[in-house]
């Protein structure tokens, strides 16, 4: 276990019986793993007030998706987006975008359900594996931000907040770790600091206390705001020194949650 708390428990059937129920109902605060499903989730919710991490957002606004809806109701800094319909026949010229764009699935981390589409070949070619998505989870079109292979990802612990940049040093569309990009710390403060900025707000305004963020630059622009791409609830910790180190940042930020509460 992470963190001994007064009552830990493996939960043979996914969900908490009559006995875990009870105790959830006795509980100070109730502290769940990180790929928790809704299920246990909304039941750790309805029977404690305090749970760790604040997923509500996370099944409030399911997917990629979900997430564009969310940027949109805040009035996040995000790229222009749009959620495509399983009703609608689109066309090359129905979207609006110009090319490039890029198409994701609703569904799908480390670059995958992800194309830059460059021209109206690329778009129909792409059709059977976006009206897939669609039916499957949903589906968005996004606009295309030159970031010159840039994006920073900021992680979110409790209170805290630890960023780190990630570079394809060929200057391609993914800047994904398992696609080839590498980690670089310690470079454009200054852009870090203006997304730190934003995402504390956000993060005020949602209660998520475990994500990691990502965000892009626009190199086209001399003053560039943050642009707040996706929300990762489940990430990995290679940019964070590896799993060790992440587990304890993990306990850190679980410890600083339960003094402010207790």
């Amino acid at each position: 276990m992470l963190i001994e708390t007064g009552w830990n428990r493996l939960l043979s059937q996914g969900l908490p019986g009559k006995d875990d129920l009870k105790a959830l109902d006795r509980a100070d605060a109730v502290i769940l793993p990180q790929g928790c499903r809704k299920e246990l989730y909304m039941l750790a919710r309805e029977h404690c007030c305090y749970v760790f991490p604040n997923y509500g957002v996370r099944f409030q606004y399911p997917g990629k998706t979900g997430q564009s809806r969310l940027f949109s109701e805040l009035m996040t800094p995000s790229p222009e987006q749009i959620v495509l319909e399983e009703d609608t026949a689109y066309s090359a010229g129905s979207l609006p975008f110009s090319y490039p764009f890029v198409i994701k699935g609703a569904w799908g981390g480390a670059g995958n359900n992800v194309i830059l589409v460059k021209n109206k070949e690329e778009f129909e070619a792409s059709r059977g594996k976006i009206y897939a998505w669609i039916k499957n989870g949903g589906c968005l079109a996004q606009e295309y931000v030159p970031a010159g292979g840039k994006s920073l990802r900021v992680v979110v612990i409790g209170r805290k907040f630890y960023s780190y940049w990630r570079i394809n040093q060929q200057g391609g569309f993914y800047s994904n770790l398992s696609k080839g990009a590498v980690v670089c710390n310690n470079s454009f403060k200054n852009l870090e600091n203006k997304a730190i900025d934003e995402l504390r707000l956000f993060c005020r305004a949602t209660g998520i206390n475990l994500a990691g963020f990502d965000f892009l630059f626009s190199v086209e622009e001399n003053d560039p705001r943050p642009l707040l791409l996706e929300i990762n609830y489940c990430f990995g910790t290679r940019g964070l020194g590896g799993p060790d180190l992440f587990l304890g940042l993990l306990e850190k930020g679980i410890r600083e949650w339960l003094a402010e509460l207790f």
